[in-house]
């Protein structure tokens, strides 16, 4: 064999060996492109999931800020309907007042009350009245604290006292000799008269008082009365400006006096 041919032999087997490496390289390459399409696949897919999230988002905050102006929206009606129910509450005490007022003018048991009592009458009353205080010398006047401290009887109390005054009559020999049972039904006697006088002379004080009040309000109403014709005459009749002006300070300072 000559050397050309062994030289002939070695290049073709070395362009084998290429074409070879040229398969492999294309195949290389051939994998490097499904790759990089896998890649591109996986981009877009990334950017999609991007994009969805990001209109997600969106529409999150669009259904957010909804809700605020809804939260807002009803803040505002709570204030609109808060007002509303002051004003009503309002307007229902007004009414109810003005009815309660209408409804005690109604029911008061006297349209006027129209008498008097005479100088020898009144002495007299006044007299009755002193007969009682000299009848009951012994009254006393206790203080708040001196009537918080002392032991009440009452009604219901009454009976026991009674009983013990039984058993005082009955059992002398089982009491101490230096307990006054004498004492005990003498002062439960005058608890039972001045109970009695009490529930009298409170009825009565009743009447006065209500009576008083009656009257007060008749004096009050025709004064005021009298008050604005004099109020009223004053702008045209020479004289009575001094007058009502007098009647307006005088009404003022009862005013305050009351308050």
């Amino acid at each position: 064999m000559s050397v050309v041919n062994i030289l002939h032999s070695v290049v073709n087997i070395l362009l084998v060996v290429a074409n070879i490496l040229l398969v492999v390289a294309n195949i290389i390459l051939g994998v490097v492109n499904i790759l990089l399409v896998v890649a591109n696949i996986l981009l877009g897919v990334v950017n999609i999931s991007l994009v969805v999230a990001n209109i997600s988002l969106g529409v999150f905050n669009i259904i957010l800020g909804i809700v605020n102006i809804l939260l807002v929206v009803v803040n505002i009606l709570l204030v609109v309907v808060n007002i509303l129910l002051k004003s009503l509450v309002y307007l229902l005490f007004s009414k109810l007042k003005s009815f309660n007022y209408h409804l005690n003018s109604l029911s008061m048991s006297y349209q006027n009350i129209s008498e008097s009592v005479s100088d020898e009458n009144f002495k007299a009353i006044k007299q009755a009245i002193n007969v009682i205080a000299e009848k009951l010398p012994f009254l006393i006047t206790l203080s708040t604290d001196e009537k918080r401290s002392l032991t009440k009887l009452g009604p219901k109390s009454l009976d026991f006292v009674r009983e013990c005054i039984v058993v005082t009559e009955n059992y002398p020999e089982i009491l101490p000799t230096g307990l006054d049972t004498k004492e005990l039904a003498k002062d439960s006697k005058l608890f039972e008269q001045l109970s009695e006088l009490k529930m009298l002379l409170n009825s009565l004080n009743e009447k006065v008082n209500d009576t008083t009040i009656a009257v007060g309000n008749e004096a009050m109403k025709a004064s005021l009365s009298v008050y604005d014709y004099v109020k009223a005459a004053a702008k045209t009749i020479a004289g009575l400006k001094s007058v009502a002006q007098s009647l307006f300070e005088r009404f003022k300072r009862a005013k305050k006096t009351k308050e």
